[in-house]
């Protein structure tokens, strides 16, 4: 790791980038209370060893338990169904739709965000984010907390998070099946070792695979090196502007409306949808 921070630290002076060493940290995920990973240097400067560290939104934890992060991604979701449940009780009332739109678009994906990654929490901590959802569907329905779960979600059309999760990691692996040369197609595809009595995203994927297996009647197909474009090998010489319209005189001026019309006209003529 010291070697693998000594060239970071090497390419940035080349290249006069400046990291940000206050806010890079080290941690040791391991199982073990006592096992530290050691002093890492950048430059000289050390590193910080912390027990959770965030990284593109999402909170690890040294064991792995992603309890951490389940629990800030609740209190960021519960702050955005606070301003629903305002707009439900205002004089004039959003209607269900409004409601069920703001949730879907603002709410739950905050709590989907990368949840193929800390799905394989433990079973007690995955209800902490279902929990926010029924009351989500409370707030939409307007109904009270003894009314059944699963009649909300059928009348709002509202997946259950659980089963949304497990679509994703399903999606999820068959990205690594299809994309050629990455580790994680080779762990697929072999064997599964039980060193842990905790579940991964392997073992996960594949009791969902085993259990949707008879449903799934189109196969997937991998990804060739065809597929894979290269944008710096494109031939561009092909390629013409046109900056005069057919139906506009070059010393006529029109409004804008008038020309984004003529545009979109020329357009549709020279690229129609059907081709």
């Amino acid at each position: 790791m010291q070697q693998a921070i000594d060239k970071l630290n090497a390419w940035s002076e080349d290249w006069c980038v400046t990291i940000n060493k206050d806010k890079s940290c080290t941690t040791l995920f391991t199982l073990s209370s006592t096992q530290r990973a050691g002093k890492v240097m950048m430059g000289s400067t050390p590193l910080a060893e912390v027990d959770e560290a965030t990284y593109l939104g999402v909170t690890f934890d040294k064991r792995q338990t992603w309890r951490l992060h389940i629990n800030r991604v609740k209190g960021m979701a519960r702050r955005k169904l606070a301003i629903m449940r305002k707009l439900a009780g205002t004089t004039w009332g959003a209607n269900e739709q409004i409601l069920k739109t703001m949730y879907q678009g603002t709410v739950r994906p905050t709590m989907e965000y990368s949840s193929c990654t800390w799905a394989t929490t433990a079973k007690t901590n995955q209800p902490t984010l279902d929990k926010v959802q029924n009351q989500a569907l409370c707030i939409i329905t307007g109904a009270t907390k003894s009314t059944p779960i699963a009649f909300m979600e059928k009348i709002t059309g509202i997946q259950p998070l659980q089963e949304k999760r497990q679509v994703k990691i399903l999606l999820q692996a068959e990205k690594f099946k299809c994309i050629p040369d990455i580790p994680w197609k080779n762990r697929l595809a072999g064997y599964t070792i039980n060193r842990l009595k905790r579940s991964s995203f392997v073992h996960e994927a594949k009791k969902l695979d085993r259990k949707v297996a008879p449903e799934l009647t189109i196969p997937t197909s991998p990804m060739s090196s065809t597929d894979i474009l290269d944008p710096l090998k494109n031939d561009l010489s092909d390629i013409k502007v046109k900056l005069n319209l057919p139906q506009l005189d070059s010393g006529k001026q029109e409004c804008e409306s008038t020309r984004k019309s003529l545009t979109l006209a020329m357009i549709n003529e020279d690229y129609p949808h059907d081709k």
